[in-house]
């Protein structure tokens, strides 16, 4: 009885060693640390009820991409906001395009979806939009990734009506959206002056990319018991 007993405790406290593993990395990490294991629980659940319905990657993308199209505006008159993190913008809901696409490729990231932030010069030698490249939407582009624009909520489909890649728009093989386009958008895609591709949402070290499968494995397995005390600490 008393082995039993004693693996009985050992087991116990395996299992509360592994509970509070996030949280001792939480409390020996730095404050960037900190932010970014937050980011990844606050992210991990507002994708998780964003997406819900969602049955592939491509519909969850999407689902992702309205949601920040819907929930940001667009800076007006004197408004600059600068912002340190994602969930900065997140929560004060103004952001400029290159803000809109870190968000929601800062988001994208919790599902392991991959996007690119990419800085549009078209014209001359200036960056005047940026917009994101994002993955799964077509599987048949031999690893081109279509173009999401949610500052102007706007995307393109292609003459087969399949959402287009950037090669598709440079050449002009895009239908017309119903919607009227801001003034010279499409001249941000002429090969002029070539785009620039500014962030990868997983060029990430790899210290962070174990954090970031640690939150998302002990969200799916906990959820709340995790989520809820993991907050707390943080707030």
């Amino acid at each position: 009885m008393k082995k039993r007993g004693k693996i009985i405790v050992i087991v116990l406290l395996v299992i509360v060693l592994i509970y509070l593993l996030p949280f001792i990395v939480y409390a020996l990490g730095n404050n960037n640390t900190r932010q970014f294991m937050f980011e990844q629980v606050e992210y991990k659940e507002l994708c998780d009820s964003i997406t819900k319905d969602a049955k592939t990657d491509s519909a969850k993308i999407m689902q992702v991409y309205e949601y920040v199209s819907n929930h940001c505006r667009q800076p007006q008159g004197n408004e600059n906001p600068k912002y340190n993190n994602t969930y900065d913008v997140l929560t004060n809901k103004v952001a400029s395009c290159d803000q809109q696409v870190w968000l929601m490729n800062t988001m994208l990231g919790t599902m392991d979806i991959s996007a690119e932030m990419l800085f549009l010069y078209g014209y001359d030698s200036i960056s005047h939009h940026t917009v994101s490249i994002v993955g799964m939407l077509r599987l048949d582009t031999q690893g081109h990734k279509s173009m999401l624009d949610p500052f102007y909520h706007l995307y393109f489909l292609n003459k087969d009506g399949k959402i287009a890649i950037m090669s598709e728009i440079t050449e002009g093989n895009i239908r017309m959206p119903d919607k009227p386009l801001p003034p010279r958008y499409l001249d941000l895609y002429k090969p002029d002056y070539p785009y620039k591709r500014h962030s990868h949402n997983n060029a990430i070290s790899t210290e962070r990319k174990y954090v970031r499968n640690m939150i998302r494995l002990y969200t799916l397995w906990l959820g709340k018991a995790f989520t809820g005390p993991f907050r707390a600490l943080h707030n």
